[in-house]
């Protein structure tokens, strides 16, 4: 009977010591390697104060091309430091490509800002952690502008060029207006159906606000309370505290923008008024069960948020690049004459070209693409965040780490 037993759990007691023991030595390696880690030195960058670090240093007027002169001096990878905060900056395409696309994984989160939160603008998929939440948000968005998609919205375009084109005639000294409300009105349009030229004006106008408000928020250095989290309890009222009654006013646009507009289309759809072209909002609303299903409350939310998120957002990067395109064109003459040969040669100089022209004209194609290197109109994006600590080129990147390029 020992005899018996002893060949049954021996190998049984075999495989658990083994296991014991790989375990003991993955624990061994795994704490190595984390020293190992710590071990490195971190990328260049200028000196740091004790406990300031770098943030007196961190420039708030252009500065992506204080950055750049800083990259010369310390390289296309370089370390900051804010209040205990790392900062990395990458300063050229392989340094970037190599960490967003190659080490996605690590470098995918964004960054948790406070001030944020007190301006009520955390509600973006653009702000989300990388993972099932943000894939849930993301999709409806990119499957509504996507290049398939897109055509159904073409007449829009059709109609609010012939807009823009009068205004141009009539005043074109107010080109940045025109352009502003050209763009706005066809992003409004796209997301909610709304043909109100007023209302969109007003809209347009909030979306301004807002992506102000963001960029300040998102650069490093600009909100102190970004880094000492516990100054979001200091009230409105106190001395110095402006800051805090200005976030409190871009709350207030952040909830029109992101509830008054949508809750609209909702009211529109009862009362049987429907856009003449299809919308963001009217899609993704008639494709949701009644309301009174369980999981409306939540396809609503993401609906909310994919809707507000395009027009706020795109509402002023258009405006920026199309303002920058007239500029580039009014400066180079002989760029503007030769897109206009191809216009001409594709629609026989007796119409307007058309979006389904767009494969007859690869030179202004080619234009629009060669505005991307050009002029950057976000040049240092949104901050990634390092998941865990990494290594890279054999430098150290700690866990926490803004990482953050700079295309200009």
């Amino acid at each position: 009977m020992y005899d018996s037993l002893t060949a049954t759990y021996a190998p049984s007691v075999g495989v658990a010591l083994a296991s014991i023991v790989v375990f003991a030595l993955l624990v061994r390696w795994k704490r190595s390697s984390k020293s190992a880690l710590k071990s490195l030195p971190l990328p260049p960058g200028p000196k740091r104060l004790p406990i300031l670090g770098n943030l007196l240093q961190l420039p708030q007027v252009r500065p992506w091309e204080e950055y750049q002169k800083m990259s010369q001096v310390y390289g296309d990878i370089m370390y900051l430091e804010a209040l205990g905060q790392p900062i990395i900056l990458l300063n050229s395409l392989s340094r970037a490509t190599e960490i967003y696309d190659k080490r996605a994984v690590t470098f995918s989160d964004r960054p948790y800002l406070p001030v944020l939160d007190i301006m009520e603008m955390n509600w973006s998929f653009g702000l989300m952690q990388y993972g099932p939440e943000w894939r849930k948000h993301r999709r409806p968005f990119h499957q509504l502008v996507s290049g398939s998609v897109l055509p159904k919205s073409y007449p829009i375009f059709n109609e609010e060029i012939l807009v823009l084109l009068r205004k141009l005639r009539d005043a074109p000294c107010g080109f940045k207006g025109h352009i502003q409300h050209f763009f706005g009105a066809i992003i409004m349009r796209m997301s909610y159906g709304f043909d109100d030229t007023e209302k969109n004006k007003e809209l347009i106008h909030d979306a301004e606000i807002l992506m102000s408000a963001f960029a300040d928020a998102a650069l490093p250095g600009r909100y102190i309370v970004n880094n000492l989290p516990f100054l979001r309890y200091i009230p409105s009222w106190f001395p110095g505290a402006g800051w805090k009654r200005f976030c409190r006013y871009v709350a207030t646009v952040n909830q029109k923008v992101l509830y008054d507009s949508f809750e609209d289309v909702k009211k529109d759809l009862r009362n049987g008024v429907r856009s003449a072209y299809p919308s963001m909002a009217t899609t993704l609303l008639d494709e949701m069960p009644e309301e009174d299903a369980p999981e409306r409350r939540e396809l609503e939310s993401i609906a909310r948020i994919s809707c507000a998120s395009g027009y706020a957002a795109g509402a002023d990067t258009t405006v920026s690049s199309a303002t920058g395109l007239l500029l580039v064109l009014a400066m180079h003459p002989e760029v503007q004459k030769r897109a206009q040969i191809e216009v001409d040669s594709a629609t026989g100089g007796k119409r307007l070209p058309l979006m389904g022209d767009r494969e007859k004209l690869p030179y202004v194609n080619a234009l629009v693409k060669e505005l991307g290197r050009w002029y950057t109109v976000v040049p240092l994006g949104l901050a990634h965040v390092a998941a865990e600590d990494a290594e890279y080129d054999g430098y150290l990147i700690p866990k926490g780490t803004f990482v953050m390029t700079n295309s200009w």
